[in-house]
């Protein structure tokens, strides 16, 4: 992981980015700077089940900078984003796989919805931004 610098963060903080986040989730929402960063995985490395803290994460914002597959294709992939259907933690069915590619923006409601990303695979390589926004009350 690695902080925000000043293009990332006009980048999250433009009038652009803060109108679709209105346009989607009808609420206005600022930028949690501190719970926002750039993320980087490589073979090996995975994200838990979780979800984000409502507080700092109300909606998240995740744009896939720059995302390498295998040479040889796995079905074990961790070059995805495994979306959970509601529900308590040992209950949970996979509702939405979400493909990593490079230039991808997903958004959704982190705090909300359990959510993982499997472990990588020798050859696969991930960095994103990675942007928690709370709700502008």
């Amino acid at each position: 992981m690695a902080g925000l610098g000043q293009v990332a963060t006009s980048f999250l903080e433009c009038e652009s980015a803060t109108a679709l986040l209105q346009f989607v989730f009808k609420a206005r929402f600022v930028l949690t700077r501190e719970a926002s960063c750039y993320t980087y995985y490589e073979c090996g490395d995975f994200l838990g089940l979780h979800r984000d803290r409502e507080s700092e994460c109300g909606v998240t914002l995740i744009l896939y900078l720059d995302v390498r597959a295998a040479q040889i294709p796995s079905a074990h992939t961790g070059l995805q984003l495994r979306v959970y259907s509601p529900g308590d933690d040992e209950n949970l069915v996979v509702r939405l796989v979400i493909p990593a590619c490079t230039g991808t923006l997903v958004i959704g409601r982190g705090s909300q919805t359990w959510h993982e990303r499997p472990t990588l695979q020798k050859g696969e390589y991930l960095t994103a931004l990675t942007a928690c926004f709370r709700r502008a009350d």
